[in-house]
């Protein structure tokens, strides 16, 4: 004969997942971290000021790895006279 399911067995089993995968979540967040941390320094973003970095990072994101595009207003401006987010002199 079959066995029954145990509604309560199964809602503790399937807590316990979700606990498992949030843990997992923050392991790989933390490592994710580390890894992008190590690319900045090597990047040598570690040179600029917090606020900088961050406005750096913004614009990357908004712009995507391509940069603005080709003959956009964004990109003849980020072209010109530095905004105040480059790197200090070495």
């Amino acid at each position: 004969m079959p066995r029954r399911k145990d509604p309560v067995a199964d809602l503790k089993a399937h807590r316990q997942r979700v606990a498992d995968m949030a843990t997992k979540e923050n392991e790989l967040m933390d490592e994710a971290s580390r890894a992008l941390g190590r690319e900045m320094i090597a990047a040598g973003l570690d040179d600029w000021s917090a606020k900088d970095r961050l406005m750096g990072l913004k614009r990357l994101a908004e712009e995507g790895p391509a940069g603005p595009p080709k003959g956009s207003a964004k990109a003849q401006s980020n072209g010109a006279a530095g905004a105040g987010s480059e790197a200090p002199p070495a």
